[in-house]
Parts: C-alpha cells; sequence; structure tokens
C-alpha cells in the first residue's frame, strides 16, 4: 500500500513539470537516475539544468535546456524494485527522470547531468545515454506499468558507508515568461475626508472708488433654457487682481412733472349691507400628473484647473430715461358683496422646458502631463553561432524576425537602453544584441555578466516592425549559453 501511495505521489508531480526547448535544434530523448527522497524537496516550481556531453567524462558540452513546468514530455517515473538477494544491502528505489530536448544533434554516444532542486544521481553524475534512434524510429514510447512487488527478502548486513559525491553545477535561470494582459481595473474608491480649510490669506489694499456710470436699459428677457448636467468642477483659478472702478458719470436731467389731475367729488357712502352666509368650502381641484423624471446624467471627468481669466471691463450705463406724466385718480368704487369661494381648479400641464443656453468659453488646455514609459524583455542566448529572435516585452525566440516582430503603434524614441547577462560569455568572446525599427537598428556589445549600458538612441516610426536579436561575436562561439534581461524607454513623439 505504501509503494502504490509513493508512485500516485510521483505521478502527479511527473506530470506537472515541463521542458522548455531551445530553437534550432533536433529533439533528443534523455533519461537519468536519481534517488527518490532527495526529490522530495522539489516542487511545481522548481527547475533543472539537462546538460548533454559526447565523452564519458561529461567535460565536453554539447548542448543544454533548462527544465520548467507544464510540459507533458518530462516525466519522472519509479523503476522497478530491484530484487535483494540474501545477505545482501536492500537496493535504492530509483526514480528516473525522462525528457526530450531540443540540442545539436551528437554522433556518438552522448552522456548526461542534470542538476537542480532535489537531484540527486544514482549510478554517476555522469550517466551515458541510450542511441540515438535510426532513420524512420519513432520517439520512445511511454514507461509501462510498474509491475507488482516482489517478496521482502532477509535484511542483509549493512555495507559500507559510500564516498559523497561532488556537488553538480548551478542550472542556468529558465527564460522569462511572456508578459500577461493587462488586469481590469478595479472598483472606484470611497471618496476620501475633506482635508482642513487652508488659513485666510491676507486682504488686498482696497482700490480707489471711481465715478458711477450712466445706467444702460434693460433689454428682454430671453426665456429659460433646460438645466445641462453638471460639469466637473475644475479647481479654482487663482484670483486677478482687482481692477481699478471707473470714473462716476454726471446725474442725467430731471424730466418735468405731468399736470396733477383734478380731485372728483366724494359719492354719498352706501348703506351697510347685512353679512352674506359664510359658503361651503370647495372641493380640492385634482393633482396633475408629474411629468416623468429624466435619468441622471453621468459626472464629467474631473477637468484641470484653468488659469483664472482677465476681469472683464465695466460696460457704460445707458441715459436714465424721462418720466411720464402722473395720471388723474379715478373715484374709488363700492364694496360688493363676498362671493362664494370656487373651487380649486385643476393644475395646469408642466411647460416645454426653455431652449438651452449659449455654453461658456472653454479654458486653455493645461501643461502635457510626463508620456515616457519602460519597455523591455528577456531571453536565453545560445551559444550555437546561429543568430535568434526576440519579441518586445516576450522571451521566446525563434530562427525569423517575422515570428516574434511587434508592429509600433505610435512614432518616437528608445533611449537609455541597458542589458543584464546571467552568466558570463567566456574569455575573449560575448555576445551582440541589435534593436531593430524597420530599417533602424541599435546595436550593442556585451562580453561579460552583469548590468550593461548600451548607448545611442533608435528612431521609431509607427507602422514599423521592432525586436531584438542576437548573434555570436567572435573570435570564436562564447564557451556559456547565457539568460538576458533588458530593459529602456520608450518616448512618444
Amino acid at each position: 500500500m505504501h509503494g502504490r501511495t509513493w508512485r500516485r505521489g510521483l505521478f502527479g508531480l511527473g506530470c506537472a513539470f515541463a521542458l522548455a526547448r531551445s530553437a534550432a535544434a533536433d529533439p533528443t530523448s534523455v533519461s537519468y537516475d536519481i534517488d527518490r527522497h532527495a526529490v522530495r524537496k522539489a516542487t511545481v516550481a522548481s527547475s533543472f539544468l539537462f546538460q548533454l556531453f559526447d565523452d564519458p567524462n561529461c567535460t565536453n558540452l554539447v548542448g543544454s535546456a533548462t527544465v520548467a513546468a507544464t510540459d507533458p514530455d518530462f516525466k519522472i517515473e519509479v523503476v522497478n524494485r530491484q530484487i535483494r538477494l540474501a545477505h545482501a544491502p536492500a537496493p535504492a528505489v530509483l526514480l528516473r527522470m525522462r525528457a526530450i530536448i531540443d540540442v545539436p544533434p551528437v554522433g556518438s554516444t552522448a552522456y548526461l547531468v542534470v542538476t537542480g532542486t532535489g537531484v540527486t544521481p544514482i549510478g554517476g553524475v555522469c550517466q551515458v545515454q541510450a542511441p540515438p534512434p535510426t532513420s524512420g524510429a519513432g520517439l520512445p514510447g511511454p514507461q509501462g506499468p510498474a509491475g507488482a512487488d516482489g517478496a521482502t527478502g532477509a535484511q542483509g548486513p549493512a555495507g559500507p558507508q559510500g564516498a559523497t559525491g561532488t556537488t553538480g553545477a548551478t542550472g542556468a535561470a529558465g527564460a522569462q515568461g511572456p508578459q500577461g494582459p493587462q488586469g481590469a481595473a478595479g472598483p472606484t474608491g470611497a471618496t476620501g475626508t475633506t482635508g482642513p480649510t487652508g488659513a485666510t490669506g491676507l486682504t488686498g489694499a482696497t482700490g480707489a472708488t471711481g465715478a458711477t456710470g450712466l445706467t444702460g436699459a434693460t433689454g428682454p428677457a430671453g426665456p429659460t433654457g433646460p438645466t445641462g448636467l453638471t460639469g466637473a468642477t475644475g479647481a479654482a483659478g487663482v484670483t486677478g487682481a482687482a481692477g481699478a472702478q471707473g470714473p462716476q458719470g454726471p446725474a442725467g436731467p430731471q424730466g418735468p412733472a405731468g399736470p396733477t389731475g383734478a380731485t372728483g367729488a366724494d359719492g354719498a357712502p352706501g348703506a351697510q349691507g347685512a353679512p352674506g352666509t359664510q359658503g361651503a368650502p370647495g372641493a380640492p381641484g385634482a393633482q396633475g400628473p408629474a411629468g416623468p423624471q429624466g435619468p441622471p446624467g453621468n459626472d464629467g471627468a474631473t477637468g484641470a484647473a484653468g488659469p483664472q481669466g482677465l476681469p472683464g471691463t465695466n460696460g457704460t450705463n445707458g441715459a436714465s430715461g424721462a418720466p411720464g406724466p402722473q395720471g388723474v385718480p379715478g373715484n374709488d368704487g363700492a364694496q360688493g358683496p363676498q362671493g362664494v369661494p370656487g373651487n380649486d381648479g385643476a393644475q395646469g400641464p408642466q411647460g416645454d422646458p426653455g431652449a438651452q443656453g449659449n455654453p461658456g468659453p472653454q479654458g486653455p488646455p493645461g501643461a502635457n502631463g510626463i508620456s515616457s514609459q519602460w519597455i523591455g524583455g528577456g531571453g536565453n542566448a545560445n551559444r550555437n553561432g546561429a543568430t535568434e529572435f526576440f519579441g518586445v516585452f516576450g522571451s521566446s525566440s525563434t530562427t525569423a524576425s517575422t515570428l516574434v516582430a511587434t508592429v509600433a503603434p505610435l512614432s518616437g524614441t528608445i533611449s537609455n537602453w541597458r542589458l543584464n547577462l546571467t552568466t558570463s560569455p567566456g574569455a575573449g568572446t560575448g555576445y551582440t544584441f541589435t534593436l531593430h525599427s524597420g530599417a533602424n537598428t541599435l546595436a550593442c556589445i556585451v562580453n561579460a555578466s552583469g548590468p550593461a549600458t548600451c548607448p545611442g538612441t533608435l528612431t521609431v516610426t509607427a507602422g514599423d516592425l521592432v525586436y531584438l536579436d542576437d548573434t555570436d561575436t567572435g573570435p570564436g562561439i562564447p564557451a556559456n549559453s547565457t539568460n538576458f534581461q533588458w530593459g529602456a524607454t520608450f518616448s512618444p513623439n
């Protein structure tokens, strides 16, 4: 029961691992025997470095590949248990790592070294591989099911402690994954509390009072326009200085007084009539239908604070008209009896809204904000002498620029280019990285690990195909492949 539970755990772990393959190489099936106890330290986030050699001492490197999660071509399997002979030490339960990696072809027998978290080799660090398949042969089939557990033999005497093996080399870091999609915008946060009121500024000096100008004639009142949507409240502009008041105009001439009408004779007082009966109060009138509620308008975006406009000049007051003649006052009529109060009338329909008033003038635009942004990417530069191509923001490499090139949506300039190699290419060698934008290029040679500054700028025109490539810088092929990362500033025109 314990053995079956262990195999199911290994199967789940093996299906979760994946192998990242390099471009421009042949798929090669490899296997590597490891101890089952140490591999328990590995997780689905672990990575493994597969290095293939063409000599039994594992000194002449042919190619390498890094293992990462999610590729079904990489598995960890349980090797069938071995029968323990009487009086012999218990054999170890082996695990076998199987993968298909992309490396240059090996003409003779190949040897494999695997390093990474939880990898303790069984049977030597440098392990021989099966000969490559002949023409027409397919890749190795899946591992068959594990056979039934054999009977446990008698416990033999403990064998001598073996010598501790040398620690394997640390594998190269895996290639950087592509940038994820832009996440959805989060909800608008709650409105913050109002800050404390600032101190009152000093009161400016009062300007001299000018003379009052003539009052102009009042124009007719225009129709009331409908209430427009409430615009965003701009920040208060700077208050301009108060202008000096203009001089007061002269008073207009007094018009002539009209003639006083003749006073009519007082009429005789009429007899006091009897008070009438109080009429019954009328029934309230029917309530008119309410007009439909208009939908609330969306809040406009808060506009940038425009500068305070200059105060306008005071208009000229018009001349005062002459007063008309006073009419003759009429005689007071007799007071009639009080009528019965009438019923309340029905409410009339709501009138049509008036025309919308003219909008005010638009304020001047605010200053432009910062528009530059940070771009970058990365990948793996292989020591195979071939040119490799990488997309902006991504890490996948190909043998053709058309497979990774990005169309520039804006025109602008790329500057402040920086590169970082995780591994030194080797003495006397390096890599030449070149940024392309259409026919324009910017090259940078890097021959050491760590950050490097690349001088110069690259002009980008909207519609250009933008990508990055790397080539080996001689003399000779670099001794080591390396992961690299890069970043730069893009400033649109």
